[in-house]
């Protein structure tokens, strides 16, 4: 019995953090144990940080590409990217659609993929997402599709 209660002040005390944790910043950069962050959102517009991509993404904007990553920054790139969306808005409800695509793994045992990435109006968090294969093998192409509304004034 007192191990049981153990168990439920340790529940109680590890929610408490969290709770506090979560009123802290309008962000969710803290869920990735970083310290510093090499980008920063764009102060006045709109944009996409890409914390973690594996393999590329392609950005669309009402059904429009604007960014096929692996053209700008390579397959998996080792740093942040920043996707400025403010020069491709328009007055009202735009539609934001990111695609994650797993590619060839030429000298990797796991053909992974993972794709983190936020989505800010100013330095104001609208949407996190973070999704990845587990650690687990996964087949070439699209593995992950989200789509968000940006509401612009």
């Amino acid at each position: 019995m007192k191990k049981l209660e153990i168990l439920r002040q340790s529940i109680i005390v590890l929610f408490a953090i969290l709770l506090i944790q979560g009123c802290g910043s309008s962000s969710k950069r803290s869920e990735f144990g970083k310290k510093e962050f090499q980008l920063e959102p764009i102060a006045d517009g709109y944009s996409i940080i890409f914390y973690k991509l594996d393999d590329f993404a392609r950005v669309y904007l009402n059904d429009e590409m604007i960014v096929d990553t692996a053209e700008k920054f390579g397959m998996a790139p080792k740093n942040e990217v920043l996707v400025d969306l403010t020069p491709y808005l328009k007055s009202g409800i735009q539609n934001l659609k990111v695609e994650l695509y797993n590619g060839q793994c030429v000298d990797c045992n796991l053909n992974r993929w993972a794709i983190f990435y936020e989505v800010f109006v100013g330095d104001e968090s609208l949407e996190f997402v973070s999704e990845d294969s587990n650690d687990k093998n996964d087949d070439l192409g699209l593995k992950v599709t989200n789509t968000h509304q940006i509401d612009v004034p």
